[in-house]
């Protein structure tokens, strides 16, 4: 479920964070299985900021450079990712 941005830092300090989330991927189909986890940030300007644990932030990958929270969640949910407000 995505959360208002109004006054989030963002990753890199600055304010243009207009959500975060916790999220967690599950390996299950792959052997031997298990999760990752970490933050998600989505940028005003559509990118969208990531990190695992306490690694330092970085542009998501394969990003298509949405902006709007809903839709942006969405995809990420229809990739397997379980988003929580952070």
């Amino acid at each position: 479920m995505a959360s208002g941005g109004c006054g989030l830092l963002g990753p890199m300090g600055t304010d243009e964070t207009i959500v975060r989330w916790r999220w967690v991927y599950g390996y299950d189909e792959d052997p031997p299985g298990g999760f990752v986890f970490g933050d998600m940030a989505l940028q005003a300007d559509g990118v969208l900021q990531w990190r695992t644990g306490d690694s330092p932030w970085s542009p998501f990958p394969w990003w298509p450079g949405e902006k709007d929270p809903q839709r942006a969640e969405g995809i990420l949910r229809s990739r397997g990712y379980e988003l929580h407000p952070a």
